[in-house]
């Protein structure tokens, strides 16, 4: 039976907008393959490669389909006789695309799709469960806690208790993507987080300590060959830490690729890169943030579906081991074949 190839992407997360820009890339990678379109209103659209490329500003300005949609919903979209017969490269990124929902919806199809599995993702996504499993497996990580978006109280009585031990601390959304919603607090200016709390009630939070050092991420790959880090990208950032408008517009944060940092941090940083790879059951790939400090190397969280644009980090890497994204995206559907003849 011939196989489709789908690049699905969109979605409804406050990263739909990447997601785009990944598809982009991945269709020029892939030239063959459908292009789905998960659009804000539900629906699934096959939009032609040609619109896809000249759609600009991706970062910026959200597409527009032309045609009418293809399928109602993802889920109708999945129990077509066309997914039947495809694998889904998997372009979405937060949101129910990155939380293990549409992960599981790919599993209970026996659908071959890339990236991690549901259970990775869900591990992932939630950055304070992330940060125990990899604390209970040796790695250092933050002081931190959780704030529920429900209760003020706790989040202010948090706050001081954190700035008793550090002059700065990080607020960010406990299951967002990594560039998103991030606060930096000093003891000036930490009632931002209570207005932060309290315009996403129900929103649960990570409040944890800023430890400066240099912001290292590092990417991971599965192959035939096993389960090896990429060389790790240095992001030197001129407010605090690296976010969306840094990651990806390039305003106050430089990427360099490789990190200009001694063998002995880039051997630190690869083997707790691979550790979180595989505490948290990925396959497939993933991307570990992390600081380096005097004391050694700090998690910070990792990336399931971490962003596989032009300006990524990820291709990045891999562009510098001379590897392209065809190949790298031909060993990763590899991958989603097996896993999926696995479990049937």
């Amino acid at each position: 039976m011939r196989e489709n190839l789908v690049i699905i992407f969109g979605g409804h997360s406050r990263e739909s907008l990447v997601s785009v820009a990944t598809a982009q890339n991945l269709s020029q990678a892939l030239p063959e393959a459908s292009c789905w379109f998960w659009a804000l209103d539900g629906q699934i659209y096959d939009v032609s490669r040609e619109h896809l490329l000249s759609h600009a500003d991706a970062f910026k300005v959200p597409l527009i389909p032309q045609k009418a949609p293809l399928f109602e919903s993802l889920s109708m979209a999945l129990h077509s006789e066309l997914a039947f017969k495809s694998l889904f490269i998997n372009g979405l990124h937060g949101g129910s695309g990155e939380d293990g929902t549409v992960q599981y919806w790919f599993e209970k199809r026996y659908t071959p799709f890339t990236g991690p599995g549901s259970e990775a993702c869900r591990a992932c996504m939630n950055k304070d469960q992330a940060k125990q499993k990899l604390k209970a497996a040796g790695a250092r990580v933050a002081e931190s806690y959780l704030i529920s978006g429900y209760d003020d109280v706790e989040a202010e009585a948090s706050i001081r208790k954190l700035f008793q031990s550090f002059d700065r601390l990080i607020l960010k959304p406990n299951e967002e993507g990594s560039s998103f919603g991030l606060l930096l607090l000093e003891p000036s200016n930490w009632d931002q987080a209570l207005r932060e709390i309290s315009k996403n009630l129900g929103t649960s939070y990570l409040l944890e300590a800023y430890i400066p050092g240099t912001e290292l991420t590092v990417g991971v790959v599965d192959s035939k060959s096993g389960t090896r880090a990429l060389v790790p990208t240095e992001l030197r950032v001129q407010r605090g830490f690296a976010d969306y408008d840094g990651k990806y517009l390039g305003l106050g944060t430089v990427e360099v690729t490789p990190a200009q940092v001694s063998a002995h941090v880039i051997e630190m940083a690869q083997r707790l890169a691979v550790a979180a790879h595989t505490v948290l059951n990925c396959e497939g790939y993933s991307r570990t943030d992390m600081i380096v400090d005097q004391q050694g190397v700090v998690f910070l969280e990792t990336n399931a579906l971490p962003g596989l644009t032009k300006a990524s980090l990820v291709p990045q890497a891999l562009a510098y081991e001379g590897v392209s994204l065809r190949e790298f995206l031909e060993e990763q559907m590899e991958i989603a074949r097996v896993r999926a003849r696995r479990t049937l």
